[in-house]
Parts: structure tokens; sequence; C-alpha cells
């Protein structure tokens, strides 16, 4: 049997010993330190674990099919889906791990493959939450109730505060109709008590930054449980008058109940500073996988793992690159992640 230093040491020198070690432990330095040292271990074991172990969040994108044409669109086409079998074969192990999966497009409304994930991964395991992002347009009553009842969050991008100004970005003119789909689901929610979130957002374009405000208004006066501002570095606006104005939204939030997200990081860039950094397990726990059946740790990570018509998630997670992905990012090294994560706005 091991026998440490200090069991062979006299009682009284033992007590000495204990109490000298509790009062060195306690001096403020050496306790902050002691504290930042502990998270190593903890952190440290995530790498010996089988990779999905703490595995809760996938986010899938099941094509490109889209009902608007929105002046910001990245997309060069809307023909895309992801291959069926992805959906339904390879990603199946996954689904009784994790806690909620995330679908994206074009528009996972109008995309018949959403249907096909929420019922095989729902049958294969009833505890997950599905969340979307969504224009609303096709917010229809079945998939209403398809949120209340398994809906983790919806991001409702409607980019505008007025019908004029939504219908110049969003190419379309069902500004009241997105508003009529909206209202009747965070009604219905607040009804029957769903845990779903609604999130509303708006990319900051030249056409509608003047809206940050009333947009702002708007998300409070529906219910939403947050506003999130999103931007591209090569699509802004006048930045004087713009800097201006999210200094306003800034002093609004002070004064509001209602979160709001992402002007920090749109400020950092017109300040030609740092972003803030904030806190993200993503290459810990969670999965991206893109159209094509790239896999990757989230959707802003830089370096793919494989894909999934050559490999499985399990087989490319357990890849040596990904084993020391997932040390360097543990360390706090964010090269391979998408910009504002590595506190950069551009």
């Amino acid at each position: 049997m091991k026998r440490t230093l200090a069991s062979l040491l006299p009682s009284p020198l033992k007590s000495l010993l204990k109490r000298k070690r509790r009062e060195l432990l306690s001096y403020p330095p050496i306790a902050a330190l002691r504290g930042r040292l502990q998270l190593a271990p903890s952190l440290l074991c995530l790498l010996k674990e089988p990779p999905l172990r703490r595995f809760k969040r996938l986010h899938i994108v099941l094509g490109s099919a889209c009902n608007n044409r929105c002046l910001m669109c990245y997309q060069e086409e809307f023909h895309r889906r992801i291959t069926p079998w992805i959906l339904t074969q390879t990603l199946l192990p996954l689904y009784p791990r994790v806690e909620e999966i995330i679908l994206q497009g074009g528009e996972p409304t109008v995309l018949p493959e959403s249907r096909t994930l929420i019922e095989v991964a729902g049958k294969a395991n009833p505890r997950i939450r599905f969340s979307l992002f969504s224009n609303g347009l096709a917010l229809d009553a079945s998939w209403r109730e398809t949120l209340l009842e398994r809906g983790g969050f919806l991001n409702l991008s409607l980019n505008a505060a007025s019908r004029d100004i939504y219908s110049l970005v969003c190419r379309n003119n069902r500004w009241e109709k997105v508003l009529e789909n909206l209202s009747l689901l965070v009604e219905e929610r607040n009804r029957r008590g769903s845990p779903l979130k609604v999130r509303l957002s708006m990319v900051i374009l030249p056409e509608n930054f003047r809206e940050i405000l009333p947009f702002l208004e708007l998300g409070e006066s529906l219910g939403v449980n947050a506003v999130q501002f999103f931007f591209d570095s090569h699509l802004l606006p006048e930045k004087r008058e713009l800097a201006d104005l999210i200094e306003k939204a800034l002093l609004w939030r002070s004064s509001h109940s209602l979160p709001v997200e992402g002007l920090e990081n749109l400020k950092a860039l017109l300040e030609e500073r740092p972003a803030p950094l904030f806190p993200c397990s993503w290459p810990l726990d969670s999965l991206f996988v893109d159209v094509d059946g790239t896999l990757s740790f989230c959707c802003l990570f830089t370096k793919p793992l494989g894909n999934l018509h050559a490999a499985s998630a399990d087989r490319l997670l357990s890849l040596p690159k990904a084993e020391r992905w997932r040390a360097e990012f543990l360390r706090g090294n964010r090269s391979k992640c998408g910009l504002p994560c590595r506190g950069k706005s551009s």
C-alpha cells in the first residue's frame, strides 16, 4: 500500500501541516490561482472520454430552398438538398444522445427534409428539442404546434420594423402574414406555458439600419424572448450614423428587460478594436452538418472534420486532428474558430 510523506509524520506535525496548508490555500492570490488550476483536470478529462460522451447539440443545414430572396442572402442557388440517408441512417446513432437539433436552410419550413428529420430523430429520442432559423412566412398551424410541443428556440429573421423596409429587404409583400404567424405562436406559447424561446433577428444593412431602435420596440411589443442583430462587414451603412444608433440602442437596452444581442461586436468593428469574447463549448459538445455532408464542430469553425459520405461521425471525431483541435480549444486557442469567436469583427 502506498504511503505519503504526511502519513509518516507524528500526529502533532500532521495537525500543524494541515493547519498551515489551509492557511496557505486560503491566501487570496493562491486561492484565485488554485480556482483556475482546478479547471484543468475537469477539462482535460473531456479528452479522455469517448468523443460524443458529452454531445448535446446538432446543427444541420437541410437544403437551400427558400421562399424569400433577401437582399443580403449569401446563397447563389436554391436547389440543393441534404442526402436523405444522412438524416435517416448516418446520424441515427447520434439522436439518442442529443438534447437539441437546430434546423437551418434555406428555409426549414419549406423543406420536406425538416419533417423527415423531426420524425426520425423524435422517434429515436422523445426528449429532443428542435430549433429553427426561419423567416416565418410558412409558420403555419402545423409548424406552430411542432414548436410549441418540441421546440427549443425559434429565430425569426424579420429584418425590419415596418412594412416598407421589410418589402425592400425581404423582397415580398407579406409583412402582415409574418407578424400574424409570430403573434399566434407567442400567444399560444404563453397560454400553454411552452418552454419555446422566440428570438427576433435583423441583419443590419444600409436599407434598414435606421430601424434598429423601432426593431427593439417591436420585439418588446410582440413579447419575444430576445432580439438578435447580425451584420456583414462588407454590407454596412455609413459608420458615423450607425455608431450613433448603436449607442442609442445600447442605452435603450439598459432601461429595458428585453435581452439584446450582437451590438457589442458591431460596435467593436466600428471602433476598430477586438470584439468581446464569449463563453463557448461547441467544439466539446456539438456538431455541425452542412448540406453537402461536411462535418465540423460548428458553423463558424474553419476546419472541417471530414464528410459523412465517407465516414461516420464517431469515426471522424476519433481522428487525431479532431482530438488535437479539441485540446487546442481547451487551452484557449480559438485560431480555427470564426472571426467573431476569436474576438475579431472582420
